[in-house]
């Protein structure tokens, strides 16, 4: 059920409930029900869910274990580095994120540039 994949992503970003209803501008309480399953979150607050964990609607609504889904990404295993580094950017204030990913993006950029210029030499 949708709750008890809520708290696991909660819980395995090392979230409160508390932080969770403050992202989504609800009481602790209303969250809480979400997460016993006593409440639905409605189709805006699912889809700022799964913006929050990086998750996609539908594994908010899958019953399968979080930690089955998110070893892949495209059918690309990730590294225990990359979970790692996936890990601590979700520990991130989701304000600062914008940030990060700037700097990866540049990063990203740079490399490509460095790329065209060894080909061409």
């Amino acid at each position: 059920m949708i709750g008890d994949m809520l708290k696991q992503l909660r819980k395995n970003n090392k979230q409160t409930q508390q932080d969770l209803a403050d992202f989504l501008g609800i009481s602790r309480g209303t969250y809480a029900h979400y997460e016993i399953n006593r409440r639905e979150p409605d189709a805006a607050t699912l889809i700022k869910l799964a913006d929050y964990f990086h998750v996609s609607v539908d594994v908010l609504l899958s019953h399968k274990p979080v930690c089955d889904q998110s070893k892949e990404i495209s059918g690309v295993a990730l590294s225990a580095e990359e979970t790692e580094l996936l890990h601590k950017y979700r520990q991130v204030d989701p304000a600062k994120k914008a940030s990060i990913q700037n700097f990866v993006n540049y990063l990203y950029i740079q490399e490509q540039q460095d790329r065209k210029e060894q080909e061409g030499a």
